[in-house]
């Protein structure tokens, strides 16, 4: 992936603009980034949501839940597996996000540019660059945690894959939908640019990523980026807790283990463990204290 996002850059780079600044340019990044992002989101709830699914479909869940790894244990490996997948999809974002810095960095001092001048004088390159690699990260977990509770929670394959894809889909674009009726059809003026309505596009995960990249529209609604970033944080943060906790507490319920949701199979098996260790270490003093005696 990484090899067709420097090849991309390498021709928007390579392109002449024509117009004395790096509108042209920057538009082009931008629409790659949103691709990627979409990507992002359909390839991680896809994968997230079927992990569980195909263990199920090929009879390796059971295999899985004979071992003495307990069902958080289980949850959190197969996790590690989404993670791995997620990083494949970093080094194309970040050498987007460095590109677009680089390109609004030419632009000329007379040449008038709303996004590029917003990025170049009021944000600059590096909060660019931090609070676009920082939300990345952010929702690469909040995505695959949403898609990992609802394969666990939907037995069917199909289902599993439908609901995660509804859950996450949904929540990004579900706002906008609603606020543009709300605006378009009821006359809801505080939606305009400064409106104290605008707070409600927050409810979208998508606005942190749209305010950042497209500031000209939405961003001057808080007058300064790290308002929607503070507040996308503090919000989703709440979400992306409130998910991996759910999955991890009712892990052992939803792979349908027989000790149900609140089973303490944990502290058995540490329990066991130590009492095996303890045995262990009596019978080797035994042999010691036995072959003393012997001489």
């Amino acid at each position: 992936l990484e090899l067709p996002t420097l090849l991309a850059v390498a021709l928007i780079i390579g392109s002449d603009p024509g117009y004395g600044y790096s509108g042209p340019r920057e538009d082009d990044l931008r629409i790659a980034i949103f691709v990627l992002w979409g990507i992002v989101l359909l390839t991680l709830t896809t994968v997230a949501s079927n992990i569980f699914a195909q263990e199920r479909d090929h009879g390796t869940l059971d295999v899985l839940l004979a071992t003495p790894m307990t069902g958080r244990d289980i949850v959190l490996q197969k996790y590690k597996g989404i993670r791995r997948l997620a990083w494949i999809f970093v080094l194309p974002f970040l050498t987007l996000f460095i590109a677009k810095a680089w390109i609004v960095g030419t632009v000329h001092d007379d040449g008038y540019y709303m996004d590029a001048t917003w990025i170049r004088i009021e944000m600059g390159y590096v909060t660019y660059v931090f609070i676009s690699t920082a939300t990345l990260f952010f929702y690469i977990a909040l995505f695959s945690w949403t898609a990992l509770w609802a394969g666990l929670k939907v037995k069917s394959r199909a289902r599993a894959m439908f609901t995660a894809l509804a859950v996450n889909l949904g929540w990004v674009i579900l706002p906008w939908l609603v606020l543009g009726v709300l605006y378009e059809y009821f006359d809801w003026r505080d939606l305009d640019p400064g409106g104290n309505g605008w707070w409600w596009f927050l409810s979208s995960p998508a606005y942190l990523v749209l305010a950042t990249e497209a500031f000209e529209d939405l961003g001057h609604a808080f007058h300064s980026i790290w308002g929607p970033f503070v507040a996308s944080f503090i919000l989703y943060g709440g979400g992306l807790a409130a998910a991996r906790g759910r999955t991890l507490k009712r892990a052992n319920h939803y792979l349908g283990r027989l000790q149900g949701p609140h089973d303490e199979s944990r502290e058995w098996i540490r329990a066991y463990e130590h009492k095996i260790r303890l045995r262990a270490r009596d019978r080797v003093w035994a042999w010691i204290r036995s072959t003393k005696d012997r001489r």
